[in-house]
């Protein structure tokens, strides 16, 4: 369960469900914080995370342009390198995305990333394994873009609604 809720974009990628075989299974970091296998199960980009539990999927919908309208350009396999564990991502740029981000930081939430950065969370790593990884990545994703197939919003007590 989260404190927060979440409003993602979910996209279908061919051999997603593979992608484990990639890793050596004890460079996964897996911690209640994060998935519980180290891998997140469905692909997505999260559009905002945050959102105060008061906040109700009903409220953001007339915010949404159809999910048929964008598409996210991959840029590159990157890492975010935390205090605890290394974060595998894909940078995406969108800026539909962006603008959607920026229209729904009017719903009460709590954020402590200001700078908006579409991506999507390809693994969590032990400290340190990141690096590996990253260049063992750079050519996995042959898409230049990806078109997201729905939207998803989390509420902080772990239910979804997707549309």
């Amino acid at each position: 369960m989260n404190d927060f809720g979440c409003l993602m974009v979910d996209f279908d990628i061919e051999d997603w469900d593979k992608l484990y075989l990639k890793f050596n299974p004890v460079d996964l970091y897996i911690s209640g914080n994060y998935a519980k296998t180290g891998l997140p199960v469905v692909p997505h980009c999260t559009i905002l995370y945050g959102f105060l539990p008061d906040v109700k999927h009903q409220e953001i919908l007339s915010l949404l342009p159809d999910i048929n309208v964008y598409d996210f350009e991959i840029k590159n396999v990157d890492l975010f390198e935390n205090d605890d564990c290394d974060v595998l991502i894909v940078k995406l740029e969108d800026v539909v995305a962006t603008t959607i981000n920026e229209r729904l930081r009017q719903f009460p939430h709590e954020n402590k990333h200001p700078d908006y950065l579409p991506h999507i969370t390809v693994a969590y790593l032990k400290k340190g394994t990141g690096k590996k990884y990253k260049t063992q990545f750079k050519d996995w994703f042959w898409q230049t873009t990806l078109s997201p197939i729905n939207y998803r919003f989390s509420y902080s007590n772990g239910n979804e609604v997707t549309f």
